[in-house]
């Protein structure tokens, strides 16, 4: 029988478990990724040489890219298994 028929987990709690595993899992490297950012945009600010705009952009652009992994892992995660199941039965 599938695992996934008798999963007594909702879709709605598997995608919070896999957003929290994600969030657990890359932790240190958005908090690294962060303090060297916000670094580089204190030291525009304090220099007033511009690189503080250009740091921003960075930090939106990453911030985008990180979503974007994260719900990725997510959907592989909690929605690949209802994907998988329907492939199985075609």
């Amino acid at each position: 029988m599938d695992q996934e028929k008798n999963s007594s987990f909702t879709l709605k709690e598997k995608i919070k478990y896999y957003s929290d595993k994600w969030n657990k899992e890359h932790f240190f490297e958005l908090t690294i990724a962060m303090i060297v950012i916000v670094g580089f945009i204190i030291y525009g600010f304090v220099k007033d040489n511009g690189i503080q705009f250009v740091f921003m952009i960075v930090g939106l652009t990453y911030g985008i890219w990180e979503n974007n992994r994260k719900k990725a892992y997510i959907e592989r995660n909690a929605y690949g298994q209802v994907s998988n199941k329907k492939d199985k039965e075609e």
